[in-house]
């Protein structure tokens, strides 16, 4: 492992690139893999996930203390993760600050998009001369059940509940249906049958409703953000670098509402009406909530606790934006 106080690539001497072999998502990443290759000045070793993610996660945790870079070429669910490894409690101090660079694939475009400058994102080998190491601080989700029992989710550069998260889920974007249709393995395909879908689970999803300082609180939507992309979509005028957590509320079901807060995403250069800084939100459930990391949608049952704020440990990504 290098040195954690190195800002840049210079030392490093062996990468492990975590791969999803079944990812459908990731064959661009793969490509910028091969490219990294064929021109690093140091040893790049390729490690397929498992389809047991204990296993998985237990891969990531072993390249995190054996590696001094670790690459991702994987979909939304490897993302998260490699994620959830890196903010674990079970990692050595020096694992934790493995320097981790995106390629691309699910919400590791996300990372690649939002961390890298158009020249470097088409030419990804002069990342390894130009990049720096910077830190960035998730979004953690701490939930606890009547019983005390707790789990927590970590979001690299997004979070959201209600209906987005329902078109992430198994019912929608993420069925076999949908994952495995023909159309869907093309680019083209791809671009028309995933927004169909979304379409379909943000009219069918319902207003939800959560206890908040003793009092009910009604929304469709909301998003909590520390990078800039969203789902490879939606921009916001955040920084991936910046230790605050900006939020973005659709209170009501009405399609113009929809539309218009969606257009005021994409057009979005600095925070505003539309996302706004954060305190740390607290919050129980009423009934079961759809909710999403980077992506990877999961129900937080009824009547659970919520918390969410900055996780106090930081991951060190690799950029070339020199906003960040």
């Amino acid at each position: 492992m290098i040195n954690p106080e190195f800002t840049d690539l210079s030392n490093v001497k062996h990468a492990t690139a975590i791969i999803n072999p079944v990812s459908t998502t990731s064959k661009q990443g793969v490509r910028r893999l091969q490219k990294l290759i064929t021109s690093a000045p140091f040893t790049i070793e390729a490690i397929p996930t498992s389809i047991n993610p204990n296993i998985t996660k237990a891969i990531i945790a072993a390249s995190l203390e054996e590696s001094d870079l670790l690459l991702i070429v994987a979909g939304d669910g490897t993302f998260k993760h490699i994620v959830d490894t890196v903010v674990a409690n079970n990692l050595s101090e020096q694992a934790k600050r493995t320097p981790i660079m995106s390629l691309g694939g699910g919400n590791a475009e996300d990372g690649y998009k939002a961390g890298h400058t158009p020249l470097h994102r088409r030419h990804p080998e002069k990342v390894l001369q130009d990049g720096r190491i910077v830190e960035t601080y998730p979004i953690r989700f701490d939930i606890a059940n009547n019983q005390g029992e707790k789990t927590v989710h970590a979001a690299a550069f997004y979070a959201t509940l209600g209906a987005s998260a329902l078109a992430s889920s198994d019912n929608f974007l993420n069925s076999p249906k949908h994952r495995n249709s023909w159309m869907r393995q093309t680019l083209i395909g791809r671009s028309i049958s995933e927004p169909l879908v979304a379409a379909k689970a943000l009219l069918s999803a319902q207003i939800n409703t959560v206890m908040e300082n003793g009092n009910p609180r009604n929304f469709y939507e909301e998003i909590y953000a520390n990078s800039h992309i969203m789902a490879k979509y939606l921009h916001f005028g955040t920084r991936l670098t910046s230790r605050e957590i900006y939020h973005a509320l659709i209170p009501e079901k009405q399609p113009l509402t929809i539309v218009r807060s969606f257009i005021q995403g994409l057009k979005s250069t600095l925070p505003g009406d539309m996302i706004t800084p954060t305190d740390n939100i607290n919050f129980q459930t009423i009934h079961p909530l759809w909710s999403q990391c980077d992506g990877e949608a999961f129900l937080i049952p009824a009547n659970n606790d919520v918390s969410i704020q900055l996780h106090d440990y930081p991951i060190r990504v690799v950029v070339t934006n020199p906003s960040l």
